[in-house]
């Protein structure tokens, strides 16, 4: 049994030995980890394949593979030590569409606000013209609810008007 521990001990001390050996005739020694990390680009993830390197806080990723996850076609050029990267017809296709996608949304929740203020003009309007009735009968009740209800809708006109303006610029 005492033979087998110090068998085992001996076999760990030469590997320990083994590695500081052949670490320092590599050179320089550095702690860097591998992670897989999420790339987001314009707010939409990129599937990635490799593993980043990071190293002293820095994120170093395999240029091939992010220009090829970003929707490029890549070439090495190794006699000029290049890396050509051109943006394939198939990721420029996708980018339109995308893109018209968000248009034709943008047009729709733009046609919904002009619809929600159309409404809310109307409503107001027709609480305006329901306050001047209710002023000339003399339904003091009447008319303080009715100045209520003009007030709240005119608020919800101007926040309307405020959120077409900001989807406009």
């Amino acid at each position: 049994m005492k033979k087998s521990v110090h068998i085992i001990l001996a076999m760990a001390v030469g590997i320990m030995i083994g590695a500081v050996g052949t670490a320092l005739a590599a050179g320089e020694v550095v702690m860097a980890t591998f992670q897989q990390l999420a790339l987001v680009v314009n707010g939409q993830t990129v599937d990635m394949d490799e593993e980043a390197l990071v190293y002293e806080g820095k994120t170093y990723m395999p240029v091939r593979a992010l220009l090829h996850a970003l929707g490029y076609d890549v070439k090495d050029e190794a006699d000029t030590r290049t890396i050509s990267a051109v943006k394939s017809l198939e990721a420029l296709q996708d980018e339109i569409e995308k893109l018209s996608a968000a248009k034709e949304s943008e047009h729709r929740a733009i046609a919904d606000l002009d619809e929600r203020i159309r409404v809310t003009e109307k409503m107001l309007n027709a609480a305006t013209g329901e306050l001047e009735t209710a002023k000339a009968k003399g339904h003091a009740a009447v008319v303080g609810e009715l100045e209520k209800q003009i007030k709240a809708y005119g608020e919800k006109l101007d926040e309307l008007r405020q959120q077409k303006a900001a989807m406009v610029e």
